[in-house]
């Protein structure tokens, strides 16, 4: 399968995601939590993207049918008390339905070497990426959080990027990613499970 996530390119990932936490316009304390929530439908439903405690989809970043951006809640008001070295950008992307008789795919060997089956998410394939000749934005860090799960028929890509020398590119990082994963999957179970 050719449009296994194997092929997406991580720098372009990462540098899409920048460009659009650029995007995000300024938005005042008194403004309403409703600007922002914490989960949004990809794949016509099939998945529900979860943010992680602390985290939050801002709308105005135009999450689309497949793709989400999620930045820490309070970044998005003009009180921010998240430290920038404890930020984080998190994204979840969906393929699109792998069809009726979808054999299991080998995610441990579309993401690469290094990587591990999550003990905390099952069926969830987790690897520190750390492409260092991928462009990057100046401060964000050249490694970054990866993961994979097929789930609901579809193949769910994770990523947890932060800045350079931040807590979220470490062990931190992997934690984030699988509870992402893990509220992830709990939204997104088929009625009657």
């Amino acid at each position: 399968m050719s449009a296994i996530p194997s092929k997406i390119n991580i720098g372009l990932l990462f540098i899409a995601g920048q460009i659009l936490l650029a995007c995000l316009p300024e938005v005042s304390s008194t403004e309403q939590p409703s600007a922002w929530t914490k989960s949004h439908r990809l794949g016509n439903g099939d998945i529900i993207a979860t943010a992680p405690v602390g985290y939050c989809v801002n709308r105005s970043a135009r999450p689309t049918a497949n793709f989400v951006l999620m930045v820490n809640c309070d970044v998005l008001t003009d009180q921010a008390r998240t430290a920038p070295k404890s930020r984080g950008i998190l994204t979840v992307s969906s393929s699109g339905r792998l069809g009726d008789q979808a054999q299991v795919i080998d995610l441990e060997k579309s993401l690469g070497e290094g990587s591990t089956q999550s003990t905390k998410v099952p069926g969830l394939v987790v690897r520190q990426m750390t492409e260092q000749t991928t462009p990057r934005l100046p401060g964000a860090a050249p490694n970054h959080w990866r993961g994979l799960l097929q789930y609901n028929n579809r193949i769910v890509s994770f990523a947890a990027y932060g800045p350079e020398g931040g807590s979220v590119t470490g062990s931190a990082g992997k934690r984030l990613l699988e509870n992402l994963a893990k509220e992830t999957v709990s939204a997104s179970q088929p009625s009657g499970q």
